[in-house]
């Protein structure tokens, strides 16, 4: 598999967290699970003009547009492996996909994945892939995104200074309550500024990234060395058995069953 990833320049770096590209072979298994971080993704299928997901309840399949954006997920997405063997992607800081989003609220794209044509019209959707199928190197496809992005930075929406704050608390605390004692807003308003930027609301996104903090944490164990216990307390959870049930709503499996099937990217999970 060729991976290859940059960091966002200026004006965009607060924005992306990095841009990819990946080409590889058709994987073995048709399907993934596409584990959630909290985050929005920008996805362009360089190989055709088509993207298939899958509803995660009962596999019915949605085609797609080749560009696509991913909302903010609670739980887990299932997509496609044979279709997607080169694809360029825009990983969003959390709040930072608001350029693509025009005036619709993030939340309004929680768990779905979305044609871009539906957020920007056909042209200007159909111009970045074009422009994209046509940059003979990955960095020059970089490069595309980037000029692309930066375009619609002026007509994005200004961001809040509050949800910044809460952002930064969510890792370092317990409780949502905690964390948004001294922003000075009423609860509800700022649940609904968090949602529309960021696209899940405060106690879903604490989920999410505890979530991801246990992640982070089987990998950097062996598969036979790993103490639930130790990394359920490690990373906010009650217990173990509160981890294992946040863990399989979150995933769709157990810690252990993904500990057997995990592979080197984290977020990825095969399904047979």
């Amino acid at each position: 598999m060729l991976f290859h990833a940059r960091a966002a320049a200026p004006p965009l770096r607060d924005l992306v967290d990095i841009l990819w590209f990946a080409e590889s072979n058709a994987m073995p298994h048709p399907k993934e699970r596409l584990l959630p971080t909290g985050t929005m993704e920008l996805i362009v299928n360089l190989l055709e003009d088509v993207v298939y997901v899958y509803d995660r309840r009962d596999l019915r399949m949605e085609i797609l547009p080749g560009a696509i954006v991913v909302g903010a997920a609670s739980e887990f997405m299932v997509i496609d492996t044979r279709n997607e063997t080169c694809v360029l992607g825009v990983h969003f800081r959390p709040g930072g996909a608001l350029p693509l989003l025009g005036e619709l609220p993030a939340g309004e794209v929680r768990d779905q994945h979305v044609a871009l044509a539906e957020l920007w019209g056909a042209r200007e959707a159909n111009d970045l892939r074009v422009q994209l199928l046509a940059a003979p190197s990955t960095q020059e496809k970089f490069d595309v995104v980037e000029r692309v992005l930066t375009a619609r930075l002026t007509r994005s929406r200004e961001r809040q200074a509050a949800v910044a704050h809460i952002l930064q608390r969510i890792p370092r605390t317990r409780t949502i309550t905690e964390a948004t004692r001294d922003v000075g807003w009423s609860q509800r308003r700022l649940i609904d500024a968090f949602s529309n930027e960021v696209g899940l609301t405060p106690k879903v996104y604490g989920r999410v990234m505890r979530f991801q903090r246990v992640l982070r944490r089987v990998h950097a164990h062996a598969q036979d060395d790993v103490d639930w216990a130790d990394i359920a307390l490690a990373c906010g959870y009650f217990d173990q058995s509160h981890l294992v049930r946040d863990f399989r709503a979150i995933a769709g499996i157990t810690p252990t069953d993904y500990l057997m099937r995990r592979t080197p990217h984290q977020n990825h999970v095969p399904m047979e």
